[in-house]
C-alpha cells in the first residue's frame, strides 16, 4: 500500500501496521470528510487506487445513490464522538455486496478527533447463507406441520412437547392444550399403567419401529370414543443430552371398516401401501435426521458410540478385533478466524468427503464434533496404519477453494480384547493424535503402550 504523509502519526502508526494484513476494507478521513489513507482491499472493492484517492471526498468514491447515507453515517459518528456500526451496499465487479461497517473518531494524544476510520467487511455470503439456512428451517417446519399424519414428540416422562395440527383433528384437543400434557392422555384408562412401563422400556432401550406389532393399537379422543391407529415411534438425543421420542400416528379407522367389506379390498390395498409408504419414509427421514451430521453427512457422535459398543461386544464374541483412526484438521482455527466459518465449513465438508471416499463398505466414518473425525475399521488391525496414511496423504495433496491445503493430524489404535471398555480404544487412538500435534501434525502416528506419557 502507499503511505500519505498527511495522515496523523497516530492513525499512521495503527493503519500501517495492520491494514494491508486483512482481507477488511480500512478506510481514513479527515475532519472534512477527504480520504486521508485506504488498505489494498479497500482498492480492491472500490476499483480505484490510493493514489487517485487521495483527497477526493469520500462520497466521490461511492454511486451517488449511496452517497447521502455515506455521509451521514460519518456526520453520526463525529457528533457523537463514539463508534457507530452500519451496513453499506457496494458494487464490487458489477455486483451488488452487502458490507457490515464499523465507523470510528480517531484521537490525537490530546484526544481531539483528528480523523475518522472505517472497517467493512463483505458479509453477502453469510446472509444468504444464513437466509438459506432460515428458508431450510421453515421448509422443515411446514413439512411437518402440513403433514396428513399426525406427529408428536414427547420427553422421557411422556410429556408432550409438540404437536402438529393433524394431532388437533385426530384426538379432538386443541395443539395448545395437548402441549404440556402427559402421552397417556390420549391412552385409553385401562391400558395407562401398561402405557407408562412400555414408555420407560422404550426409553431404555430405543430403536426405530413400529410400536405394538401384532396388536390391536386404540387412541383415545377427546370425546371418549377410541380411534384404531398404527403408531410409529423413532428417538434423538437433543445437543444438551435431553431424551426425545417422536411418534407418528396414523387413523386407520377407514382400513378397519373396509377389511369388514371383502368387496372393497382393491380399494383397502391401496391405501394400506400408501399410508405405510408415507409411515416409512417418514421414518427413514427422522432416523436420517437424528444420526447424521447435518453439515457433512457423516454419522453423527450419537450414532458413532452406538455403533462403537456394537463392534466391542462382537469384538468380546469373535476375538477378532478392530482399529479406530482418529483425525483433526490441523490450524482448523486459523482457518475460521481469516476466512469466517462458512469457509471453515467449506474446509470440513471437503475433508469428510475425502475421508468418505476413502472408506470401505464395511468401515463406519463419523464427524465427533468440530475439526474431528473418526473412522472405525472392523476386523481390521496393520492395515489401519495403511489406510490412515492414504487419507493423510489424500487430504495434504487437494485444494479447497479459497484456503488452498489443508492438512490433518492422525492417531490410530487397535482395539485388544482386554480393553475394559468401548472407551479404551478410542481414547488410545486421541492419545496418539495428541502426539501427532506435538511431533510437528500432518502425520500419522499408531498409539502402543510404549509410547511416551501424554502431557
Amino acid at each position: 500500500m502507499q503511505e500519505d504523509r498527511t495522515l496523523p502519526s497516530v492513525v499512521q502508526n495503527a493503519f500501517l501496521a495492520i491494514a494491508d494484513q486483512t482481507t477488511d476494507c480500512f478506510i481514513a478521513v479527515d475532519l472534512d470528510l477527504r480520504i486521508l489513507a485506504m488498505n489494498q482491499a479497500a482498492e480492491a472493492n472500490l476499483g480505484t487506487p490510493l493514489g487517485d484517492s487521495l483527497g477526493r471526498h469520500v462520497a466521490e468514491l461511492f454511486p451517488k445513490g449511496r452517497a447521502p447515507k455515506l455521509i451521514d453515517d460519518f456526520s453520526q459518528v463525529l457528533h457523537h464522538g463514539k463508534p457507530q456500526e452500519f451496513e453499506e451496499v457496494l458494487h464490487v465487479n458489477g455486483t451488488p455486496r452487502i458490507f457490515a461497517t464499523s465507523t470510528f473518531p480517531i484521537h490525537d494524544a490530546d484526544g481531539a478527533t483528528v480523523a475518522l476510520g472505517c472497517i467493512a467487511r463483505d458479509v453477502s455470503d453469510r446472509l444468504q447463507a444464513d437466509a438459506a439456512q432460515r428458508k431450510q428451517k421453515d421448509l422443515s417446519h411446514s413439512v411437518v406441520e402440513g403433514a396428513p399424519v399426525a406427529i408428536l414428540m414427547t420427553d422421557k416422562d411422556g410429556q408432550i412437547l409438540f404437536a402438529n395440527p393433524a394431532c388437533a383433528t385426530l384426538f379432538g384437543y386443541p395443539v395448545e392444550e395437548l402441549i404440556g400434557s402427559s402421552i397417556e392422555l390420549l391412552v385409553p384408562e385401562s391400558l395407562r399403567q401398561q402405557h407408562v412401563l412400555l414408555r420407560s422400556a422404550y426409553a431404555t432401550a430405543p430403536s426405530s419401529r413400529q410400536a405394538g406389532r401384532g396388536m390391536s393399537l386404540r387412541c383415545r379422543h377427546q370425546d371418549g370414543h377410541f380411534i384404531p391407529v398404527e403408531i410409529g415411534l423413532n428417538h434423538m438425543r437433543c445437543d444438551d443430552g435431553s431424551f426425545r421420542v417422536i411418534a407418528t400416528v396414523v387413523d386407520i379407522s377407514e382400513r378397519k371398516k373396509l377389511e369388514r367389506a371383502e368387496s372393497l379390498n382393491r380399494v383397502l390395498d391401496r391405501i394400506v401401501r400408501e399410508r405405510t409408504e408415507a409411515l416409512l419414509a417418514a421414518n427413514r427421514a427422522l432416523d436420517h435426521l437424528a444420526r447424521h451430521d447435518a453439515l457433512t453427512g457423516l454419522h453423527n457422535r450419537r450414532a458413532f458410540i452406538e455403533r462403537l459398543r456394537e463392534e466391542y461386544l462382537r469384538m468380546g464374541r469373535t476375538g477378532e478385533c478392530y482399529a479406530l483412526v482418529f483425525l483433526d484438521i490441523d490450524y482448523f482455527k486459523a482457518i475460521n478466524d481469516t476466512y469466517g466459518h462458512r469457509v471453515g465449513d467449506t474446509a470440513l465438508t471437503h475433508v469428510a468427503a475425502i475421508i468418505q471416499d476413502s472408506s470401505r463398505m464395511t468401515d463406519y466414518a463419523a464427524r465427533l464434533g468440530g475439526e474431528e473425525f473418526v473412522v472405525l475399521l472392523p476386523n481390521t488391525a496393520e492395515d489401519a496404519m495403511v489406510f490412515a496414511e492414504k487419507v493423510r496423504a489424500a487430504i495434504a495433496q487437494s485444494t479447497i477453494p479459497t484456503v488452498g491445503n489443508v492438512t490433518v493430524s492422525v492417531g490410530v489404535a487397535v482395539a485388544d480384547l482386554d480393553d475394559p471398555n468401548e472407551d479404551a480404544a478410542l481414547n488410545a487412538a486421541d492419545r496418539a493424535m495428541y502426539r501427532a500435534k506435538m511431533s510437528g501434525r500432518n502425520r500419522v502416528v499408531r498409539y502402543t503402550t510404549a509410547s511416551p506419557a501424554d502431557e
